[in-house]
């Protein structure tokens, strides 16, 4: 039966007696790196030299790096040459890098926004100290805050406290924690695949209903589009041009971000827009008085939009009846159907099915990708019915059937959560001593 003592350090109630807590930097070095001159092609061209960047923490256990650099970069810049083995942190990063661990399996150089711990073997295993760390990343970000400019300091690394087992006991947890977190890691990358299956199949299901109709047996015709394929022979191919009263987008008033007050009229960005609807959780507003000022760019319910530029350009989604006052940026457009041409929930999965990202993508090649325009979103080409109620027919048989698949998937992200959960406890479990690792078979 293990004895326990109490400890100092922040989250960590007991430890077991045998154990003890110093400060990392006694059992560590610490160093840092330099990215060289980017513009200078000597650093960079055929270099042979592993160079780490802060995201790449992601990869945990880091066998290859995703740029090289040169002698002659190494030399001219702070980059240093660090040892297999080394413990990597994220000083800064946006999201949930910073904080975040990894372990060089390669010699490498690094960035100035990570750190490497590299550690006295003669007390400190490496792979114990990446799980420790890994352990405290809450409460290491604690210290700093999360803003993107809020960075972890070599300073604030040095003071921090790690409680530490005799040295064999520090393989044995380590071992034993690489073989249980690897198994919990292959049961969710599974459950990723599943959930990348289920999105395939809502998609192929949402194109297929909005080309095809739901009648298996209906007459087919030559659509004349080659990304369309056949469609009913009573159906038309339309321009959104053709179907719509209105499309545009709205600006960011003059002063940006400083001037959105607590609230007011919601402010819609493309980060707002999603395929499963609306996302208001980082929602801004704007007054009455700009929202007056913008009178052309405020949506209705049942508007589809679209987001025209960035990472999410084409995604796309309906305003809900029961929204109130809101308006756009000019990432986001507008696009109003007219009431007697076509049905808005039908707009709205015709503006998800891929042929819709293939136009927009064909847009996009060859340009500066700086965005969809008016012009390019009214050419958007796509197959219609025109009766309205076979319209709504088909939204809402696509409807019913993305709920049942995002149902599905919905529950599998749970799991997903409880999985990486349960592996955040295992390890804080394992580094705090309470899990009993003695007669487990150490393997360095």
């Amino acid at each position: 039966m293990k004895e326990y003592v109490e400890t100092n350090v922040m989250g960590i109630r007991e430890i077991p007696k045998n154990w003890y807590v110093t400060k990392i930097n006694y059992f560590t070095s610490i160093r840092t790196g330099g990215t060289p001159h980017k513009e200078n092609s000597l650093y960079w061209n055929n270099g042979t030299i592993n160079w780490m960047s802060s995201g790449e923490v992601n990869k945990e256990f880091v066998y290859a790096t995703n740029n090289k650099i040169t002698k002659e970069g190494m030399l001219n810049s702070n980059a240093n040459l660090l040892p297999i083995n080394s413990v990597m942190m994220a000083l800064n990063g946006q999201g949930k890098t910073k904080g975040m661990v990894a372990v060089l399996k390669v010699e490498s150089t690094c960035n100035q926004s990570l750190a490497a711990f590299i550690c006295d073997e003669i007390h400190l295993h490496y792979l114990y100290l990446y799980y420790f760390l890994k352990s405290r990343y809450k409460e290491i970000r604690g210290l700093v805050g999360d803003g993107l400019r809020d960075g972890i300091s070599i300073g604030l690394l040095k003071s921090l406290r790690i409680c530490i087992p005799p040295y064999i006991e520090q393989i044995q947890i380590s071992t034993y924690l690489n073989r249980k977190v690897n198994e919990i890691n292959l049961l969710i990358e599974q459950k990723e695949i599943l959930i990348s299956l289920l999105e395939e199949k809502r998609q192929a299901m949402i194109t297929e209903s909005v080309t095809k109709g739901l009648n298996p047996n209906v007459k087919m015709k030559d659509s004349g589009v080659d990304w369309i394929g056949e469609i009913p022979e009573h159906w038309e191919i339309k321009q959104i041009r053709h179907i719509s009263t209105y499309v545009g987008s709205g600006k960011t008033p003059k002063g940006g971000s400083e001037i959105y007050p607590d609230s007011g009229v919601v402010f819609l960005r493309s980060m707002n827009v999603h395929y499963s609807g609306l996302k208001l959780e980082d929602v801004v507003y704007i007054t009455p008085e700009i929202n007056d000022e913008m009178k052309s760019t405020q949506v209705q319910p049942k508007d589809v939009l679209l987001n025209i530029t960035g990472a999410s350009i084409g995604r796309s989604c309906m305003i809900p009846v029961d929204l109130e006052k809101a308006n756009v940026n000019q990432h986001v457009c507008i696009i109003r159907g007219a009431k007697n041409k076509i049905v808005p929930e039908f707009l709205k999965e015709v503006m998800a099915a891929s042929f819709i990202k293939h136009q927009i993508l064909m847009n996009q090649n060859g340009s500066s990708r700086e965005g969809l325009n008016f012009a390019q979103v009214k050419e958007l080409q796509f197959p219609i019915p025109l009766n309205l109620e076979e319209q709504l027919q088909i939204a809402q048989y696509i409807s019913d059937k993305v709920l049942q698949i995002n149902s599905l998937i919905e529950d599998i992200q749970r799991q997903i959560y409880k999985l990486k959960d349960y592996r955040q406890s295992l390890i804080y479990e394992g580094v705090t001593g309470k899990i009993d690792v003695r007669e487990f078979k150490a393997v360095q």
